[in-house]
């Protein structure tokens, strides 16, 4: 699609500022669902402040300056403007879809940001956004684990980052416990894209994405396991955008394969808060492209013509297999206000630390304080990224909090 393609969608944004609180609002002070105005302040870092600037810039009356690159980067992508809008407007605007329009607009045009461009070099010449030097199949070696093919196991950015390895070899060493069939794609995986699409890079994204699909079907596996937040949210949600079809090959997280086939040998008393990450929960709802038509009800209610298409509200995350591998080993979670599909970012991913790193400091602090008020000590989260991003913050504002990934936490508690 294109900037024009969006049009009508982007006429229909009423301005009613749905896009920056949560559907259903517990607590004022933890009632935004949008990082990106509660950093900026203004209407133009909102989802339909970025819809008007999209509108603008394709009618000529919007021109590019580091302020307005400022409203569309200072934005983790994270969806929530798409949640608080559909929960009140259904299909009619549709922010986040003219956000990923605006960036590729934005890149075409040759507008993309120094450091984010960076990311995207590092993609293309070092096959990671972080240009690191580490053999992407380094962590896998010398595992002694099977090399069946019913699932490929896909680590992600994971491989780069050595802390995460002891996560890793947990994870397979639950696979080996299970008799899984399982191959690590190792050295032999790419980037899935995600990362390129999110900055609006669509030829590198779909490039990436054909690559990836390839290595999988090289390997004969019928399923993907992945561990890895980003690489599941871009699998559902960015291959369909992208024309990249992965009919034929189900796609697991860690987390629902841990629910169902594992549960931890010793167990902790532990009051924990969880995260839901954006990417293991509303940007990972299965994306189904459509063509149909809008039509007017009622005289002024815009609806799809094509009924069958559901529409998307977050609610098709992946919710409930953390939180049963959590509670699995005794510990008790006490929720915090905005969870599930109304979930607050931390921050990190689209770019958005490289981008403008107060932005992202902010929305962790934000949502640390929002797990404080739980009155648990420990946060966790299917995410290891983010985990390390909040744990950073929570370390340098001197907040008294740990902060776990999801396969951290269950790995502790069998220790």
């Amino acid at each position: 699609m294109t900037l024009q393609d969006r049009e009508l969608s982007m006429k229909n944004c009423m301005r009613c500022s749905f896009c920056k609180w949560v559907p259903s609002m517990n607590t004022e002070e933890f009632g935004h669902i949008c990082p990106s105005i509660r950093y900026g302040k203004f209407h133009s870092y909102s989802g339909g402040g970025k819809v008007i600037t999209a509108f603008g810039l394709m009618h000529g009356v919007v021109d590019y300056d580091n302020k307005m690159l400022d409203t569309v980067y200072a934005c983790s992508a994270c969806g929530g403007c798409g949640t608080g809008c559909s929960a009140n407007l259904s299909d009619l605007v549709e922010p986040m879809e003219t956000i990923y329009e605006l960036r590729a607009r934005i890149f075409k045009d040759g507008q993309l940001p120094d450091a984010l461009n960076a990311l995207l070099n590092n993609l293309k010449f070092a096959g990671n956004p972080q240009g690191s030097t580490v053999s992407r199949g380094e962590w896998a070696e010398d595992l002694g684990h099977g090399t069946t093919n019913d699932i490929a196991l896909i680590v992600g950015e994971a491989a780069f980052d050595q802390l995460q390895w002891p996560q890793l070899h947990s994870l397979v060493g639950l696979l080996d416990g299970a008799n899984a069939d399982f191959v690590a794609l190792g050295a032999n995986e790419v980037d899935c894209g995600g990362l390129a699409y999110e900055l609006g890079d669509v030829d590198l994204a779909t490039s990436l994405a054909k690559a990836f699909l390839a290595k999988v079907q090289e390997s004969g596996a019928r399923r993907i396991l992945t561990q890895s937040d980003a690489v599941f949210a871009a699998l559902r949600n960015y291959f369909p955008r992208l024309g990249v079809d992965l009919s034929g090959i189900e796609v697991i997280h860690a987390s629902e394969w841990m629910a169902e086939h594992t549960r931890p040998t010793k167990s902790t008393n532990e009051t924990v808060t969880y995260h839901d990450s954006c990417k293991l929960g509303r940007l990972s709802e299965p994306y189904v492209p459509w063509d149909g038509e809008h039509d007017t009800e009622m005289g002024s209610i815009w609806v799809r013509r094509q009924r069958h298409v559901k529409h998307r509200y977050g609610n098709d995350g992946v919710y409930d297999a953390p939180r049963k591998v959590i509670e699995a080993t005794g510990a008790t979670i006490f929720e915090m206000p905005r969870i599930r599909e109304a979930s607050y970012c931390c921050g990190l991913n689209a770019g958005a630390k490289d981008f403008n790193p107060d932005f992202s400091a902010s929305a962790a602090k934000d949502r640390l304080n929002e797990a404080l008020s739980t009155g648990a000590k420990t946060m966790v989260t299917s995410c290891a990224d983010c985990a390390c991003h909040l744990q950073q913050v929570a370390d340098r504002e001197g907040m008294d909090i740990k902060v776990s990934s999801l396969l951290a936490f269950t790995q502790s508690a069998e220790e």
